[in-house]
């Protein structure tokens, strides 16, 4: 890779603009943000000294708009990309931006999956317009025309001019996708340094790779079949020499890896490729690992029912049954479900867990119940930035939590329970800093009181209570997650790692690190407590 696109982002609301230039993943697309304006004119002089290839920019805005500047930019710098930004939905809006040359037309708030698929068409219309950026530009075409099926020439002799003839015989694809370890975006330098090494690394075997569509794309190839076993050693060992590179860097880079299934005709490479990308989205279902083989997804039998009948039986259970006892919680057997039947499509999970958000506020709204619910665009955008399924499912019980299943009027007859609201407040705010004092104000009653009605009610002390709801999600987070032990501590509020470590250890009788190992299975048998949660 060469150097990346210049972006400008222009918007007249400072966390907005903060926001776009720092929390979406413009390295990862080859993209850079070379300036960010308060306005049009500002932008526009921007413009004049960094050359942008593309401009991002709010519509409405003080002084010059955004439909000025694209109008601005078109007579200037025809070839500038223009995107709008704006919040609001409104076709006038639409028609002029696409008059002033637009290359795209986005909401606010900007969901990842909308930012990511436009950008992606503009880099691409970039990359035609520069040229490709590897400096084998017939190569890598035609191993992208591979990929996407859509070759046209004789294969067998455009592999050989092109030195490719391996990819004659047995052949699958692998994807890699390069990563923060805690799931933020990688740094445009440690991208680099990635893509360097892993360039290194596959010529050194004779194995072809490129970088596209967001990934690293490995062509193995043999005369005789690629058994999965070869494969694997090669991966790991790619793996484990990237964790070398990544300790190196801030960036301490990650892999998610996608292997498809073995073909014996260059033809089927897009089949095994796309069978690659479809092995690698599991990561999203299990987070503690990273490599996985399209041949050795489970297939599930199709589920008796519907999706729209899981969530009508998951929101009955929500309004007819108890939230806090120690079953089931009903958004945790609807999870538990959607896991069972497969469901590794997570375009299609998004949207199963939208039309139950709805469904939920239909109910609600039906028995008088109030509860606080996002608003579905809003929701929509947390539903999408989250890495995986247990991510998810973990947002949305939390918001199960501040929830009550009985009409206000039912609450007002019971004013008194105390405790379970208290723990239902330190469950949610389980990474913030929670003292007895404030969880009493909340409740608005006596501390005193308050610690000898809880102490009376549970058998334990406030403050015990906490580590031990502390530790007990480090517990789950530990096993079955991938998430360092610091990063562990943090999410359930305890920022002296040497404390936690003592505090995880009291309670569970070992280490953090020795949990995750499993060698703790021989010194205790400590599972986390949901039933005191």
């Amino acid at each position: 890779m060469t150097q990346p696109y210049r972006v400008i982002v222009a918007d007249d609301e400072k966390q907005v603009r903060e926001r776009i230039v720092q929390s979406f993943p413009w390295e990862s697309l080859g993209m850079r943000i070379v300036g960010a304006a308060c306005d049009g004119r500002e932008a526009l002089r921007l413009a004049e000294s960094c050359k942008p290839h593309v401009v991002l920019t709010d519509i409405r805005m003080p002084g010059m708009d955004g439909l000025e500047l694209a109008g601005s930019l078109r007579e200037r710098y025809p070839d500038v990309k223009v995107v709008i930004l704006s919040a609001y939905d409104d076709f006038k809006y639409a028609q002029d931006a696409i008059r002033a040359g637009v290359k795209g037309y986005l909401l606010k708030p900007l969901a990842q999956d909308e930012f990511r698929e436009l950008f992606q068409r503009i880099a691409c219309e970039l990359d035609q317009e520069h040229g490709s950026r590897s400096g084998e530009d017939t190569r890598e075409r035609f191993l992208i025309d591979l990929l996407k099926g859509t070759h046209t020439e004789p294969l067998s002799e455009r592999l050989t001019e092109l030195k490719l003839q391996g990819l004659n015989h047995y052949t699958r694809v692998a994807i890699c996708a390069f990563e923060h370890r805690a799931g933020r975006e990688m740094r445009f330098s440690s991208l680099q340094s990635a893509l360097h090494m892993s360039a290194k690394f596959w010529g050194g075997h004779d194995i072809p790779a490129i970088y596209y569509g967001g990934c690293h794309v490995i062509f193995f190839h043999d005369k005789k079949p690629l058994s999965k076993g070869s494969v694997q050693r090669l991966l790991l060992d790619f793996a484990e020499k990237l964790e070398r590179l990544g300790d190196e860097l801030d960036g301490s880079a990650g892999l998610t890896i996608g292997v498809g299934n073995l073909y014996d005709e260059p033809g089927a490479i897009a089949r095994s490729y796309n069978e690659a990308i479809f092995a690698s989205s599991c990561r999203y279902f299990r987070p503690a690992e990273s490599l996985f083989f399209y041949q050795d997804i489970v297939r599930h039998e199709p589920p008796a029912s519907s999706i729209n009948d899981l969530i009508e039986e998951t929101v009955q259970s929500l309004f007819t049954q108890s939230t806090t006892g120690g079953g089931i919680h009903p958004l945790e057997a609807f999870f538990r479900q959607v896991e069972q039947h497969g469901k590794s499509d997570v375009r299609d999970l998004h949207s199963a867990c939208i039309e139950l958000l709805i469904a939920i506020h239909l109910k609600a709204r039906e028995r008088s119940i109030r509860i606080r619910l996002p608003e579905r665009k809003e929701a929509l955008e947390r539903i999408q930035s989250f890495r995986s399924l247990y991510e998810l499912k973990a947002w949305f019980l939390d918001m199960a939590g501040g929830w009550g299943v009985e009409p206000e009027a039912s609450l007002a007859e019971n004013p008194h329970d105390y405790v379970a609201r208290a723990k239902a407040h330190v469950q949610r705010h389980l990474a913030d800093k929670i003292s007895l004092e404030e969880v009493a104000e909340s409740l608005f009653i006596n501390a005193s009181y308050f610690s000898h009605m809880f102490k009376k009610q549970t058998g334990q002390n406030f403050v015990d209570y906490v580590n031990e709801a502390r530790v007990n999600k480090a517990a789950e987070l530990i096993k079955q997650t991938n998430y360092r032990i610091k990063e562990v501590s943090l999410m359930v509020g305890y920022k002296n790692f040497s404390y936690f470590n003592k505090v995880f250890k009291s309670i569970v009788g070992v280490k953090p690190l020795l949990y995750r190992s499993g060698i703790f299975a021989a010194k205790t048998e400590y599972e986390p407590n949901e039933a005191k949660s």
